[in-house]
């Protein structure tokens, strides 16, 4: 029978990179979701941004400062 302390150091070998590779993992995969809610949010404030302004702006609740005689010109 193998003594005790070789067979709990074995154990402590194997069990720490193993911890360390779940950690990091958790620890990536976390700041990956976080950085896509960041990016799913951000995009749905400005495509919300954008169609309401373009509602607003449809509806003469919003001011332009170009009349749009000016804007037209543009195009």
């Amino acid at each position: 029978m193998p003594p005790v302390r070789s067979s709990f150091r074995s154990l402590l070998l194997l069990h720490f990179p193993t911890q360390l590779i779940i950690s990091f993992s958790n620890f990536y995969l976390l700041h990956l979701s976080l950085l896509g809610i960041v990016f799913v949010s951000g995009s749905l404030f400005f495509i919300l941004h954008d169609t309401l302004q373009w509602h607003w702006s449809a509806k003469g609740l919003l001011r332009r400062s170009d009349p749009p005689s000016a804007v037209c010109g543009r195009i």
